[in-house]
């Protein structure tokens, strides 16, 4: 019973532990990134709450401690998959733009905090509960615990590069019904136990297959980038890759056209490009880059509704440009002259590497933290090996090397739709 007992603390410790990841990124999907706080919070309150609870009920329990553990872990399971198909009510029902000014989203938001909390209390109880009576043992439940709760979070980044955000939940719900079976109570039992127990295992499998041949579908915010975006005629979502960084998807629409700052002098079409977002969250276009040698041929032009060669714009000196950013803000360094050696910091989708390139820059070093990004990049583009490092990595680790640039580009903090204290809530500094 004591071996069984740590393998079932240390599967629902690691579902606890996985669980508050997958909420984490299912929050940034549906909302914002600094939901994260919140999940750690109703995480923490779940188990201080339990403790509580079980100062009170602890007698009551203990009689049928193993029965009592099994339909606590059992019932944690069935919480966790709850969750993810009442997701349009607990992640879609209250919306952060409006929380302050309608108080139907202040009070979904009240209910989508308890419904989240439901699940880490009822599996904070089953660890308490154990402690409780157990405490001759304590060591061992102790060790399981820790060990589950670190082999929670590495399951997850296995997880998330091959299992998409609404089907993780369930696959998680899996450990603490194994952790309920493995203590499912032995010896005699009444035909009401028999058959309560019976009816949420059956209850519990029948979710659990459910939701991992059909997950839900998770609402976003109508203020997100990605669900405005696809309003445009046409738009559909051609690729997605999920990864321990988030949800990434490639959107294109004929309509769909990015020319932040371009001057009224440009006598071009711009061009219609697909777009990368990340969690809903615009991240930029993907745009071909132009060796300058054959700047004639204009890559740009391969994509539908781009001028045709004869039609190129030429710049202000005369010459033929292969890039629209030429009649932009983003060409000012190069009018002081072109530079030998670039570092792109947070480069994205590589857009202003590919500007660099077009205005004949020999090296350009290219750094972008999201390797899922990385890959998508260089997958959908013909990035010049020879003269572009797309670097998987932290920008400010390349800049801390030896290494000079002449010119270091810094990403433009913004989002569709204004960012006005929102970039206060992230890790843009």
């Amino acid at each position: 019973m004591k071996r069984r007992l740590a393998i079932s603390i240390g599967l629902l410790s690691c579902s606890m532990v996985a669980f508050q990841v997958a909420l984490m990124q299912i929050l940034s999907i549906c909302q914002w990134n600094h939901f994260a706080y919140m999940v750690i919070s109703v995480a923490m309150l779940g188990f201080g709450a339990s403790g509580t609870a079980l100062a009170f009920l602890k007698k009551y329990m203990i009689p049928k401690i193993g029965t009592n553990l099994a339909i606590l872990m059992i019932f944690t399971s069935l919480s966790i998959m709850g969750i993810l198909f009442l997701s349009r009510t607990v992640f879609g029902g209250f919306d952060s733009y409006l929380v302050f000014y309608e108080k139907r989203h202040y009070l979904n938001l009240v209910f989508s905090y308890i419904m989240l909390f439901v699940p880490f209390f009822l599996g904070a109880s089953a660890i308490g509960l154990a402690y409780c009576y157990y405490a001759s043992d304590i060591g061992r439940l102790y060790f399981a615990d820790l060990a589950g709760s670190g082999i929670g979070g590495l399951l997850m980044l296995l997880l998330l590069w091959h299992v998409s955000p609404s089907a993780v939940p369930f696959v998680i719900a899996c450990l603490p019904l194994a952790a309920g079976l493995l203590l499912f109570p032995q010896g005699s039992k009444t035909v009401a136990e028999k058959t309560g127990l019976l009816t949420l295992v059956l209850l519990a499998l029948v979710l659990l297959v459910a939701g991992l041949l059909n997950p839900p579908r998770l609402p976003s915010s109508q203020y997100k980038s990605l669900p405005r975006t696809l309003l445009l005629p046409d738009a559909r979502v051609m690729e997605t890759i999920n990864s321990p960084y988030g949800e990434l998807k490639r959107v294109s629409a004929p309509a769909l056209r990015y020319a932040p700052g371009l001057s009224l002098s440009y006598s071009g079409q711009v061009p219609v490009t697909e777009v990368l977002f990340h969690n809903g969250d615009w991240l930029g276009p993907l745009v071909p880059m132009a060796l300058p040698e054959r700047e004639e041929a204009v890559v740009l032009s391969a994509l539908p509704g781009t001028p045709d060669q004869e039609d190129a714009p030429e710049s202000h000196d005369g010459t033929e440009t292969g890039h629209y950013l030429d009649y932009s803000t983003q060409a000012l360094p190069y009018v002081m002259g072109t530079p030998g050696k670039v570092f792109v910091a947070d480069a994205a989708t590589g857009l202003l590497a590919g500007h660099a390139l077009s205005r004949g820059v020999k090296e350009i070093i290219a750094v972008e933290p999201n390797s899922a990004v990385v890959g998508m990049v260089t997958g959908n583009i013909d990035v010049p090996g020879e003269r572009v490092s797309f670097i998987t990595g932290h920008s400010r680790y390349h800049v801390q090397q030896a290494d000079r640039y002449d010119l270091i580009l810094l990403p433009e903090n913004g989002s569709f739709g204004g960012s006005s204290g929102i970039l206060a809530l992230e890790e843009q500094y």
